[in-house]
């Protein structure tokens, strides 16, 4: 009757006093009307104002979509799919591509009487004693001949000769200029999680010193003494640290054909070349001085003194843009021809310094010749998945057209049960 009573008295305060039950409770429940009217309440109520804003009654459109629109908008989305499909893939496949594999054998070796002359001097002999056959071997292939290098300390791979040689080049018809050249690798896993968290931030702008554990274990390292050919007593840090940089891919090519020009200016992203990478007190190349204090990656024949341009070296900075997949191909510059707008056929010599080994990592690596468009460069797989994309939405627009037939037809008798 409590409840019955504050509840009258609320919504009709004027006949508070005549409920039933209220009896001596007038003074009390007056007391809670005059309370819940307060003016100092109203103020601090958290009752939001009385607007369509505030009290979601906005004006809004509530589509319902029925069999037919579904219908509709599936097929209206694949028939869309499919043609941007065509479009991309016929795009694709007018572009002008050539894929050249110079990994092991396929690469001849112009300068092996150099290379075995140096492996069978006295110093390196003693160097690669316990190396079976290194200085007998006939050099076939840059691959062999690195695989014995490896096996000496980065300071005495520095007077190591470079194995040099030639591959051939066939266009075979002309190609729109400017040609996009390409280094491509194959089983380089870029994207392992150590791999790609491998440097330093810091040591990238510019100071040289600054390494922590997430270079690790490529830190730092005690070099070896060329003299005595044994470590010395300090460790030192390694610039540049981590394992991106110690695997930096160093082959270099020269177009031997005259008409020909190798661009190899800005195909780093600028945002790297301006913010991300930089040299110690903003010079243009890194001096052997700049260097004191640190040691170079095992990996590395030279240090930074002789990389072209320091730590902005754009082949560098375009390492440093890991791979999301174990086979992938990077920018290392553009040909043009002289006086012409497109690369003529025919076949070019290419020599390559051969610095980077990949029968390590049994792995791969062959170069790119291609032409680019609106679109990029050539890459069936995009128009083909737009393709695939339409033609399934299309399959789900007649399924889903079946189901609601055989649902309606269920509906209007048959198979229809009462409850």
């Amino acid at each position: 009757m409590a409840a019955n009573a504050i509840a009258g008295i609320e919504i009709h305060e004027d006949n508070a006093a005549s409920v039933p039950g209220t009896g001596g409770s007038k003074n009390l429940l007056s007391g809670i009307i005059r309370k819940r009217k307060s003016p100092k309440d109203e103020k601090t109520s958290r009752k939001p104002p009385d607007n369509k804003w505030l009290q979601q009654q906005m004006p809004a459109c509530r589509p319902v979509f029925t069999a037919k629109h579904t219908f509709g908008l599936f097929v209206a989305i694949g028939f869309l799919f499919i043609g941007l499909g065509i479009l991309f893939l016929v795009t694709s496949l007018n572009l002008k591509e050539i894929n050249i594999n110079y990994g092991g054998s396929m690469c001849r070796v112009t300068n092996a009487d150099e290379l075995i002359t140096w492996l069978n001097n006295s110093n390196t002999s003693f160097l690669l004693a316990n190396v079976t056959d290194c200085q007998k071997i006939s050099y076939e292939s840059c691959e062999i001949y690195l695989k014995c290098v490896s096996h000496l300390a980065n300071v005495f791979r520095a007077d190591a000769p470079i194995c040099n040689c030639t591959v051939n080049v066939t266009v075979p018809s002309s190609m729109k200029s400017p040609v996009y050249f390409y280094y491509g690798l194959d089983n380089f896993f870029q994207n392992h999680r150590r791999y790609l968290n491998s440097w330093n931030a810091d040591q990238l702008r510019g100071s040289l010193k600054s390494v922590d554990s997430s270079c690790a274990p490529l830190d730092s390292m005690t070099p070896i003494d060329k003299a005595s050919g044994k470590p010395e007593n300090t460790s030192l840090p390694i610039a540049p640290c981590g394992l991106i940089a110690n695997s930096f891919f160093n082959d270099s090519f020269i177009f031997n054909s005259s008409g020909v020009t190798l661009d190899e200016t800005n195909i780093a992203w600028q945002t790297d070349r301006d913010t991300r990478f930089k040299n110690p007190d903003a010079s243009k190349n890194i001096s052997a001085a700049q260097l004191s204090g640190t040691t170079m990656p095992p990996s590395w024949p030279r240090d930074l003194s002789y990389l072209p341009n320091g730590l902005q070296n754009e082949h560098l900075i375009v390492w440093f843009r890991v791979s999301a997949f174990w086979k992938f191909k990077k920018l290392y510059g553009r040909l043009y021809a002289e006086n012409s707008t497109s690369l003529p056929s025919g076949t070019y010599s290419l020599n390559v310094e051969y610095n980077f080994p990949v029968s390590g990592f049994n792995g791969d690596k062959y170069l790119v010749l291609s032409e680019v468009s609106w679109l990029g460069g050539k890459n069936n797989f995009l128009g083909i998945a737009y393709i695939v994309t339409g033609i399934l939405a299309i399959i789900a627009a007649i399924v889903l057209l079946m189901v609601h037939l055989m649902c309606s037809k269920w509906n209007k008798g048959y198979g229809k049960r009462e409850l």
